[in-house]
């Protein structure tokens, strides 16, 4: 879906309705830093890259 980003919060409160979202979000860190002590999108790139364990 195409949503704009001045929409992604909107999109995201009514997606957290969905349980499988809310499940799969609340396992999930951010883009580059995370709230929920989840490994950011940017670190887990880079430790595949750098292939650390």
């Amino acid at each position: 879906a195409n949503i704009p980003f001045w929409n992604l919060d909107k999109a995201h409160n009514i997606l957290c309705k969905n349980e499988e979202y809310r499940l799969l979000n609340s396992n999930m860190g951010g883009i580059f830093s995370s709230s929920n002590k989840a490994s950011s999108l940017w670190k887990k790139i880079i430790k595949k890259e750098l292939k650390i364990c």
